[in-house]
C-alpha cells in the first residue's frame, strides 16, 4: 500500500508536467522535462551547490516527460570511472548486473510519453556532484548534475512529563493543558520517516493524536496525549510513552555491507495521579492513606483536617497532638474517641475529620497518626503539620488623629478669618478717621468763615462809613422834624 501511494503520487506528478527547473542542463530545452525528487516530499536543491540534492542509499523518484511516443529510456549516473545505468525498454526496467537493487522495478511506471524510475545511489557513494545523463531511444535528450549528500535520518522530541491527576473513584477522560502539555516532534534530517507512538502500559487507554504516519524531513508537528481512566482507588501510576521513527525508501544494502538504522526511538514519562488535589497518598499496599502533609491556619482559629482511607483490611488510627488542641474526631460524621476502629473498603473512600484549635501564635504544631492493621503486622506512624501564624495585630486606628487634624485645619481657618476681619475692620476704621477729619477740617473751615463775617458784620456796624453816617444824621433830623 505504501509504494502503491508512491506510484500514484508519482503518476500525478508526471501527468500534470511538474517542473524542475533547477537541473544544470546541457541540453537546455529539455531541462524542465525533468523531475527528481524522495518519495512524498518537493524536489530539493542542495545548499552549496544549487545542484539538485540525492540521498545516498535512499530510492528516489526521477520522472521524464518525453513528450512523444518512445521505446526505450537509459538513465545514467556516473562519476569518474564509477556508472550506474538504469534502462527501461518496452515495457520492462532493467539494471546492470550487481546493481538491481538500485532500481525499484516493482514501482517504476510509464505511459506513452513519460516515464517514472525509482532510483538511488548505493551508501557509500561518494558525496559530492556527480553527472546524469538521459537518452530516449539512443538519442540524447537530457544532461546535467546532481549532488549526492549522506543521509542523516533523525528526528528529535521536546516534551514535558506530563501528569494526569483524578480524583479516586473517577471516571474520565484525562486532557492536560494544550498550550503546557504537548510534544514538539521535528524531522531535521534529509529522509522521510514512518512514525508510530508505543505504550508501555495501558496501551488502551491512552489516545496521541498525529503521531503516526510519514514524517518528510524539515517538517515539525505536535502530539497531543489524553488518558481514559477507569473507577480506580487511590494510585500513582507512573509509565512512559515511545514514539518510534523507521526511515523510509532505503536501498537493500548487498551482503556484509553498511545499512541505515532501522529505526529511532524517542521517549517521554507519564504519571497518572488518582488522588485527591493537594493531598498526600501514603500507600502501604493493603492500606491507603490521602493526607494533608502541611496545612496553614491563623492564630487562635479552629480548622478542620480531613482523612481518606481505602483498603482491604480493618485499621485502627490513634491520633496525637503538639501545640494544637484536638477538639473533635469524626468518622462519616459521626463523633468517636481514639484510637479509631474503621473497616475498609476497596471500593470506596472512609472519611475522617479532626476539628483543631490554634491556640499558640507563631509555632509549627504537629498532628500525629498511628495507623495499625487489625489482622496483620501492617503499621506506620506519619504527621501532619499545622504552621500557625501570629496574633493579628491591632489595625492602626486614625481616627484620633484625624479629628486632630481636622481641628487644627479649623481653627487655622478661624484663625485666618479673624485676622481678615482684623484687617477689613482697621482698614475701615482707618477710612472713617480720615473722614471725620477731613469733615472737622471743613467745620473748622466754616467756623473760621463764620467768625470772620461776623467780625467783619460788627466792625460795620460799630464803625460806618463817613458818607453812611452824613445820611444817617440827615435822615435822623428829618424823621424827627415831622415828630414835631
Amino acid at each position: 500500500m505504501k509504494y502503491a501511494a508512491i506510484m500514484m503520487l508519482a503518476l500525478i506528478v508526471i501527468s500534470s508536467l511538474a517542473v524542475f527547473p533547477y537541473i544544470q542542463s546541457a541540453a537546455g530545452e529539455n531541462a524542465d522535462t525533468v523531475s527528481l525528487n524522495l518519495p512524498y516530499c518537493a524536489p530539493r536543491i542542495n545548499a552549496s551547490t544549487g545542484n539538485p540534492a540525492v540521498v545516498a542509499g535512499v530510492y528516489h523518484n526521477l520522472s521524464i516527460n518525453i513528450g512523444h511516443n518512445f521505446s526505450s529510456v537509459n538513465v545514467s549516473v556516473f562519476r569518474g570511472n564509477t556508472t550506474f545505468s538504469f534502462l527501461y525498454s518496452h515495457g520492462n526496467w532493467t539494471s546492470p548486473i550487481g546493481n538491481e537493487r538500485l532500481l525499484d522495478t516493482g514501482h517504476c511506471a510509464a505511459n506513452t510519453t513519460t516515464v517514472l524510475f525509482v532510483l538511488g545511489v548505493p551508501l557509500g557513494s561518494l558525496i559530492g556532484n556527480w553527472n546524469i545523463s538521459v537518452d530516449v531511444d539512443g538519442s540524447p535528450f537530457y544532461s546535467g548534475f546532481i549532488t549526492v549528500e549522506v543521509p542523516y535520518p533523525h528526528f528529535s522530541m521536546a516534551t514535558p512529563d506530563f501528569v494526569f491527576r483524578v480524583d479516586p473513584f473517577t471516571n474520565e477522560v484525562l486532557y492536560p493543558t494544550v498550550d503546557t502539555y504537548k510534544v514538539r516532534l521535528g524531522n531535521p534530517g534529509n529522509i522521510p520517516l514512518e512514525i508510530h507512538p508505543e505504550f508501555e502500559s495501558f496501551e488502551n487507554m491512552f489516545a496521541i493524536t498525529n503521531a503516526s504516519g510519514i514524517f518528510i524531513p524539515l517538517e515539525q508537528r505536535y502530539l497531543h496525549l489524553s488518558f481514559t481512566v477507569p473507577s480506580w482507588s487511590p494510585r500513582i501510576i507512573k509509565t512512559h510513552v515511545s514514539v518510534i521513527g523507521t526511515p523510509l525508501f532505503i536501498i537493500p544494502p548487498n551482503p556484509g555491507t553498511a545499512n541505515i538504522n532501522s529505526s529511532y526511538k524517542q521517549t517521554f514519562n507519564v504519571e497518572i495521579d488518582v488522588v485527591r488535589q493537594g493531598y498526600e497518598l501514603l500507600d502501604l499496599g493493603d492500606v491507603t492513606v490521602q493526607y494533608k502533609k502541611t496545612l496553614y491556619a491563623d492564630y487562635n482559629s479552629e480548622i478542620g483536617l480531613d482523612l481518606f482511607f481505602v483498603g482491604t483490611k480493618d485499621i485502627t488510627l490513634d491520633v496525637s497532638t503538639e501545640s494544637v488542641r484536638l477538639d473533635r474526631i469524626a468518622l462519616e460524621n459521626a463523633t468517636v474517641s481514639a484510637p479509631v476502629l474503621i473497616p475498609l473498603t476497596n471500593t470506596s473512600e472512609r472519611h475522617m475529620h479532626l476539628s483543631l484549635n490554634t491556640s499558640s501564635p507563631r509555632i509549627t504544631a504537629m498532628v500525629e497518626y498511628h495507623l495499625k492493621a487489625v489482622d496483620s503486622s501492617l503499621s506506620r506512624n506519619f504527621y501532619t503539620e499545622v504552621v500557625v501564624g501570629p496574633r493579628p495585630v491591632k489595625p492602626f486606628d486614625g481616627s484620633f488623629y484625624i479629628n486632630m487634624i481636622g481641628i487644627s485645619l479649623f481653627l487655622i481657618f478661624l484663625i485666618v478669618l479673624v485676622g481678615y476681619a482684623g484687617v477689613l475692620y482697621r482698614r475701615h476704621r482707618k477710612e472713617q478717621d480720615e473722614k471725620t477729619d477731613d469733615e472737622r477740617e471743613k467745620a473748622i473751615h466754616r467756623a473760621r468763615k463764620g467768625a470772620e463775617k461776623r467780625a467783619k458784620v460788627k466792625r460795620y456796624t460799630s464803625h460806618p462809613p463817613r458818607s453812611q453816617r452824613k445820611t444817617d444824621g440827615r435822615s435822623e433830623k428829618r424823621r424827627s422834624g415831622k415828630r414835631r
